[in-house]
């Protein structure tokens, strides 16, 4: 029974981020959600962490594809994208990987950082930008 209520489960989540291509705010909504379905995906899929990092990437690719998709139907949604906050929150992330060049433990560090960077390009990218780009911004009445 806890095999079925699995591959449900996987289903349901292949069908929700193949829904996310035409609908942003649903792909917003997967974003967030991320860690749970992940966890819950690796509990009923012990494979999947093996292939912790190429599932990561395959979620990055699919919120990547939902923004294409709405750039090139509206490419007037990245206006703005670039505010103070952005250029902080990128100066952050630079300051953070320059650091690795004085840290003690750099393999280590390398490899968290190689391990952990689709969750920040999710995070800290690509979320931001999938949120600008569905109707339920600031600039919006929902």
């Amino acid at each position: 029974m806890s095999a079925a209520f699995g591959y449900i489960f996987l289903v349901v989540v292949v069908g929700a981020f193949a829904a996310a291509i035409v609908r942003p705010w649903l792909a917003f909504t997967l974003i967030v959600c991320f860690p749970v379905i992940e966890q819950a995906l690796q509990g009923y899929f012990p494979v999947l962490i093996t292939y912790l990092t190429l599932f990561n990437y395959l979620i990055a690719g699919i919120v990547a594809l939902t923004l294409a998709v709405r750039f090139f139907s509206n490419p007037g949604m990245l206006s703005g994208a670039l505010n103070p906050v952005s250029k902080s929150v990128a100066l952050l992330l630079v300051l953070s990987w320059a650091s690795l060049l004085w840290t003690p433990e750099r393999e280590n560090g390398l490899s968290l950082t190689v391990d952990r960077a689709p969750y920040v390009l999710l995070y800290l990218i690509m979320a931001p930008l999938d949120r600008k780009s569905t109707r339920l911004n600031s600039s919006h009445t929902v």
